[in-house]
């Protein structure tokens, strides 16, 4: 029998590696479901073995510590030295890191079923089995290799049969749906997520974040931090929005008058958790928050860097949604346009990472368009692109969605997010 060809994909696993070397805690996520076994490329096994290690023991993960425990290990030169690091180092990393890793794990289990599939034969090459008991033992063999090869997968996982027993419970249920029948296909965000939006200056990232907040407001308990606004002041658009009656319970919606550093918000959500519920927190702009230590995390990059892993391990920990608005960096002759990249983000790498779903926002109007899909540009029209959608039960990681939505004339409330239907479709939310 011709030998089955070793099935791997070198971009995947090179591409795990450079994350996992560059984004602080991206290890975590892959260990979930990869070991040192499930990369084919030697080198490669060492290099996860090697920040394995160092992430057991809480160390830093850079080239200088890798070089040191791979060492240790006594396979620097083995797997290339400092130049096989430094590859990996200024290998551009993949926009879906938990898509790689899933690849590398998937054909892992390919090699191991090839490898099962070789061993058969081996023991069928000298003629039919006669004996009906030997047979039978080839087969339980096998099968038992198949459970043994799963149960070598678990090792590695912390919580991913919660995560599996989640995927499985949102087939039936979901999670906060947006309330516009358009983003209800494709977006429903929950505990342990964050939604970012982002956009220009004057884009309306406030008005869309009000509507989410008011609507989800009608049923759990949601807390609005904003850097720029008074309180007195988003109430004000918050009733402009809803119009006549408010139907939000008393307490259910939360505007905080100051906006504190991040060292005083994180225990302050944990509190408001604890005492009354809390299901959402808003956080507009992200940029803009403060911190206790400003010489530490002086650079921009850094800063951000600290604020997203932060609130990150805060709605993890917390069982928390979590919405954040997102500046973008101005650049100087750069047109603007009706589908802004993901790198305009301030901090787009490390917000790239956490968030399970970002959405861009744009008024066309403001961009001089005429017509967008030979539909007329008005000024109330809002275009925005599903830019990432992971960890969720619809779309599909890295297929941009475009949905255009409208404000109300002379108002901020978005048309469709505030209809009976809502109500009469009985939606399971995750919380009530």
């Amino acid at each position: 029998m011709e030998k089955i060809q070793a099935i791997y994909n070198e971009e995947a696993e090179r591409g795990v590696l450079s994350v996992i070397m560059s984004e602080e805690n991206a290890i975590h996520y892959a260990q979930t479901i990869l070991g040192p076994d499930s990369f084919y490329i030697s080198s490669h096994r060492h290099l996860f073995e090697a920040v394995s290690s160092l992430a057991s023991k809480s160390s830093p993960i850079d080239s200088g510590t890798i070089s040191d425990e791979l060492k240790r290990m006594g396979v620097f030169e083995e797997v290339g030295g400092l130049s096989f690091i430094g590859e990996l180092t200024d290998y551009i990393p993949p926009f879906n890191h938990e898509n790689h890793c899933r690849i590398v794990a998937r054909d892992q289990k390919h090699r191991k079923l090839i490898g099962l599939l070789d061993k058969a034969s081996a023991e069928l090459s000298s003629g039919p089995v006669e004996n009906e008991d030997e047979l039978v033992a080839l087969i339980a063999m096998i099968e038992k290799s198949l459970r043994d090869s799963a149960q070598q997968q678990s090792k590695y996982v912390d919580y991913k049969t919660a995560v599996d027993k989640m995927s499985e419970d949102a087939k039936e249920e979901r999670g906060l749906l947006p309330g516009h029948p358009d983003l209800d296909r494709h977006i429903d965000l929950r505990p342990g997520q964050i939604l970012t939006i982002y956009g220009e200056t004057g884009h309306k990232k406030t008005t869309l974040a009000l509507n989410f907040a008011l609507n989800w407001a009608r049923r759990v308990k949601v807390v609005y931090y904003s850097t720029e606004q008074r309180p007195k002041d988003l109430t004000k658009i918050a009733r402009d929005i809803e119009g006549g009656e408010s139907l939000i319970p008393e307490g259910n919606l939360t505007f905080v008058k100051n906006t504190p550093t991040i060292e005083t918000l994180v225990p302050q959500v944990k509190m408001l958790k604890a005492r009354y519920g809390l299901s959402v927190v808003f956080v507009d702009y992200l940029q803009d928050l403060n911190t206790n230590d400003p010489k530490r995390y002086g650079e921009e990059t850094a800063r951000i860097s600290y604020f997203i892993q932060a609130l990150k391990d805060l709605v993890l920990n917390e069982n928390l949604a979590m919405v954040i608005i997102s500046q973008m960096r101005k650049q100087m002759g750069e047109s603007r346009t009706i589908n802004p990249s993901i790198d305009r983000m301030r901090g787009s790498g490390d917000i790239k990472m956490a968030s399970s779903i970002i959405l861009s926002i744009v008024n066309p109007k403001k961009l001089g368009m005429e017509e967008i899909e030979h539909e007329k540009v008005t000024e109330n029209m809002l275009v925005l692109r599903i830019k990432k959608n992971r960890d969720c039960l619809s779309g599909h990681p890295g297929e941009e969605k475009c949905i255009k939505v409208h404000n109300e004339p002379g108002g901020r409330k978005i048309s469709a997010l505030w209809s009976d239907e809502e109500e009469e479709r009985e939606l399971p939310y995750y919380a009530k």
